[in-house]
């Protein structure tokens, strides 16, 4: 019964990842910090600092042409492309 309760807990985790998300909801394009790439693709990235003393945001708009083959490939174009970013 547990072996059947897990994977049916990771199969609505997957099923969640995969859902179709639009950037309206997540990151408002009018606010971002800087636009780095070009290419037909897009995607925002929002990192927020707090250390209890200020917070800190920083929004991107990343655009690219090619398939990215995974977050880590996006953040350190972004990190050449940005020098406020070190990954």
């Amino acid at each position: 019964m547990q072996r059947i309760i897990r994977s049916g807990l990771w199969l609505s985790t997957a099923f969640l990842l995969t859902l179709p998300l639009k950037a309206e909801i997540l990151l408002d394009w009018s606010e971002v910090d800087a636009a780095v790439g070009s290419g037909a693709n897009h995607a925002g990235l929002v990192i927020d600092w707090n250390d209890g003393s200020a917070q800190d945001t920083l929004r991107w708009s990343i655009a690219w042409d090619q398939t990215p083959g995974s977050v880590a490939d996006l953040l350190l174009a972004l990190e050449v492309l940005d020098p406020r970013f070190d990954a």
